[in-house]
C-alpha cells in the first residue's frame, strides 16, 4: 500500500490519495482539486478510473510508445486501456477485479509516465 509519505515522494495529490484504504489526510485536502502542475493524470469518479492523455509531434513516438506501454503491461499483467487517436494515445487505469483504482494502477500510472519520458527523450535525441 501507498503510504501518504509515499504519495507525496512520487507527486500524487491528496485527491488521488484518498481513494486509497488507510490513507488518512484532512477534509480540506481531500475536496482540494488536482493540481495540473503535480500530475497530468487525473481521476474521475463514476467509474473510478485514472485517466491521462499523451500528446506526440510525430507517428514514430506514438508507436514506440504504445509498444513499450504494452511490453509493460505484458510484463506486469496489469492493464490500462488505450485509445488511439490521430497523435494522441489516452490511457485510463483501474483494477478491473475490483472495478476501482488501486496502488497497483498509481505504479502502472507512474511507469508510463517513465515510458512517456524515455521515448521523448530518445526521439529528440534522433533528430
Amino acid at each position: 500500500m501507498i503510504t501518504p509519505g509515499e504519495g507525496e515522494r512520487i507527486g500524487l495529490p491528496s485527491t488521488i490519495m484518498k481513494i486509497l484504504p488507510g490513507v488518512e489526510g484532512n477534509v480540506s485536502d481531500l475536496e482540494a482539486p488536482i493540481q495540473a502542475d503535480r500530475t497530468r493524470w487525473h481521476c474521475t469518479s463514476d467509474p473510478e478510473r485514472l485517466v491521462r492523455s499523451f500528446k506526440f509531434d510525430d507517428y514514430s513516438e506514438l508507436i514506440t510508445f504504445v509498444n513499450d506501454v504494452l511490453t509493460h503491461q505484458y510484463v506486469t499483467q496489469h492493464t490500462g486501456a488505450l485509445s488511439i487517436q490521430a497523435n494522441e494515445v489516452m490511457i485510463k487505469a483501474w483494477t478491473k477485479d475490483i472495478d476501482r483504482v488501486t496502488d497497483l494502477d498509481l505504479e502502472y500510472t507512474k511507469t508510463v509516465d517513465e515510458i512517456y519520458q524515455d521515448v521523448r527523450f530518445k526521439h529528440r535525441g534522433m533528430r
